[in-house]
């Protein structure tokens, strides 16, 4: 097999936008900042903002849905290299997801790329094999879906389009949730998750490599079934023991493809699930 060779940009002197700094946007501005990147984002209250700005080397403005873009936010976003857009549908209650993502390109410059984070909810949950190249049937298109193609049709190969599986990290894992049932279901459906620092590493090699007008799903390439999994997380977090149904459903599960991911930017060493 061929070696691959990458050639990385440095990220010293990029001005990186983050709309929003929440559990996997703040991180992300740190570890990319630490590289040397300028990087600023968004908040929703003024105590947060206050307490970035002053802890921390980000710059955090204040942004509501509800509030248009401010003359400030104007200023940051035709001075940004790259966007990354972090924001799920339920931000938006006034608008659609797809109308509330774009109200911020208009204002970037014209050389500017975005990556959207996405999530893997966009396939059909009977997808036995999700790959980037499926063709979505009628009716099968999501809010999600919606919103990637109106960011595709206004960005074109300036934009990469990540779908997340589900988040995990240090301090979050669904096993907490579960822990809290009495029984829980589907015990042979297998996981689709992605560790936080998966992603922050894919996002700053996505941008060192400039890679863009790109689809890629980000999931662990591992997908062991949920008692398992959730099984081995209880005892590791020392939480109760958990109770599955045995109930067998002979339904197709959603298992999502991360080959392209591997084979576009040569990222393979995922943090164990």
């Amino acid at each position: 097999m061929a070696v691959v060779y990458f050639r990385f940009m440095e990220l010293k002197g990029l001005h990186i936008g983050i709309i929003s700094l929440g559990w996997l946007g703040q991180k992300l501005a740190m570890h990319l900042a630490a590289n040397k990147a300028e990087v600023w984002g968004t908040v929703s209250t003024e105590e947060k903002s206050n307490r970035i700005n002053e802890n921390t080397i980000i710059e955090a403005l204040v942004w509501q849905s509800n509030e248009g873009i401010s003359n400030a936010l104007k200023s940051k976003l035709s001075a940004t290299d790259i966007l990354v857009l972090n924001l799920p549908p339920s931000v938006f209650s006034n608008e659609t997801y797809a109308q509330g993502l774009s109200q911020f390109l208009p204002f970037l410059h014209e050389n500017a790329k975005v990556i959207f984070t996405s999530s893997t909810s966009v396939y059909p949950n009977d997808l036995e094999d999700a790959v980037e190249s499926y063709v979505f049937k009628d009716g099968e298109i999501n809010k999600i879906g919606e919103a990637e193609a109106k960011l595709s049709s206004l960005l074109s190969d300036r934009l990469t389009i990540l779908r997340l599986a589900g988040l995990i990290g240090e301090d979050r894992n669904p096993v907490y949730y579960l822990a809290k049932k009495e029984m829980n279901d589907n015990p042979d459906k297998p996981v689709n998750l992605i560790h936080r620092q998966d992603i922050i590493q894919i996002i700053e090699k996505l941008i060192r490599l400039d890679n863009f007008g790109q689809i890629l799903n980000v999931c662990n390439p591992e997908h062991p079934s949920r008692e398992n999994y959730y099984s081995k997380k209880a005892k590791q977090f020392k939480l109760p023991e958990l109770n599955f149904s045995q109930q067998v459903l002979n339904e197709v599960d959603k298992v999502v493809n991360c080959a392209k991911l591997k084979d576009t930017i040569g990222y393979t060493k995922f943090v164990k699930l």
